[in-house]
């Protein structure tokens, strides 16, 4: 569940010695749902803004040209 990683880093609550493995596991998370996301209604503005503060807009683009359910698309 992404979420649970993403509102802690979106608050900054995360501690420097957790910073990346916390990162790795959202991204390790994408990687395994083939880029899509559960971060529900509420998490979801959280997502982009955590993924382009991290410099991984890459995995953005990759969330928002899926076109197979659930997506943009």
């Amino acid at each position: 569940m992404q979420g649970c990683d993403i509102f802690p880093l979106h608050t900054g609550i995360v501690p420097g010695e957790k910073l990346k493995p916390v990162i790795e596991n959202v991204v390790n998370k994408l990687k395994e749902q083939d880029y899509h996301s559960d971060t529900g209604m509420y998490g979801t503005e959280f997502l982009f803004k955590v993924l382009d503060s991290f410099g991984m807009n890459s995995a953005a683009c990759k969330i928002l040209s899926k076109t197979d359910y659930p997506s943009y698309g």
